[in-house]
């Protein structure tokens, strides 16, 4: 949590890219604001939007219950969910109500996309063979001085501009005074301007663009003007390695979301933007 002078917070929703990036911190203590993050390395945007309640899931219950554990195959949505194989990350948990029943949503490691969900539950379990619904408990914002989506850098492409589109639409839905940011998508190291994955951050992004006009901050422009590239890469002394940013790109970052606040009149008055 940053230090917070006029008790409002920035919330910053997103992957690796916000839960260990600095550029809240940054943008932050410019504004004299606190700091609340919903960020979780490796996730999709699919994932967040579930975390958020912008998007429900529908399962089917795939075995019998075990010490209050329901064994579920998903439904719906379509969506982007990865496969977390990485030992060094948490199984996925999300609180929330499956047909009915209270209870935590599990998607562990090393579980396909497909396979590995479980709902515990100190409840019944829901009886018969009907699909359930999931929704889950949405974190609750006490005073938010903006929020700044920054997702899909895990699944670009056309599911995560839904996603985002559903999240920016829940934040609106329960604050109608929310202030919102959609951050662009930005190449990694191995996306050079022709390749497969380069097509996929600029559809994004065009995408973005057009749904969300002076609330989208293109971070590929801001960080091609700070260090230019000649492959329409991320320089290299912006990175920390093929996609995460060191303490040069967070900077990057903190200053275009700065000075987009600034331009449509969020930055607080008397505050300087940071330089």
């Amino acid at each position: 949590m940053s230090g917070r002078r006029d008790g409002s917070s920035l919330i910053a929703i997103g992957d690796s890219l916000t839960e260990h990036g600095t550029w809240p911190e940054m943008l932050a203590d410019a504004a004299g604001w606190g700091v609340e993050r919903v960020a979780y390395a490796g996730q999709t945007s699919t994932e967040l939007a579930v975390r958020l309640g912008a998007i429900g899931m529908t399962f089917s219950v795939a075995g019998r219950a075990r010490e209050g554990r329901i064994p579920l195959t998903p439904v719906t949505p379509s969506g982007d969910f990865r496969h977390h194989i990485d030992a060094g990350m948490a199984d996925i948990a999300v609180p929330g109500v499956l047909g009915g029943l209270r209870g935590l949503l599990t998607h562990r490691v090393g579980g396909a996309a497909l396979e590995g969900w479980e709902f515990a539950s100190e409840g019944t379990p829901p009886a018969g063979h009907a699909p359930l619904d999931f929704h889950a408990e949405a974190p609750v914002f006490s005073a938010p001085a903006a929020f700044v989506i920054w997702c899909g850098r895990n699944n670009p492409g056309p599911i995560a501009a839904r996603d985002i589109a559903a999240i920016v639409a829940e934040l609106r839905a329960h604050h109608s005074a929310a202030r919102s940011l959609v951050l662009g998508v930005h190449a990694a190291s191995f996306e050079p301007e022709g390749s497969e994955g380069a097509a996929l951050v600029d559809g994004l992004n065009a995408t973005l663009a057009q749904a969300f006009g002076d609330h989208f901050v293109d971070l590929g422009t801001a960080f091609d003007a700070a260090a230019p590239t000649s492959d329409g890469t991320t320089a290299a002394r912006l990175r920390s390695d093929d996609v995460h940013l060191n303490a040069a790109g967070d900077e990057v970052v903190a200053r275009a979301v700065a000075h987009r606040l600034s331009g449509l009149g969020w930055w607080p008055s008397g505050r300087a933007l940071p330089s």
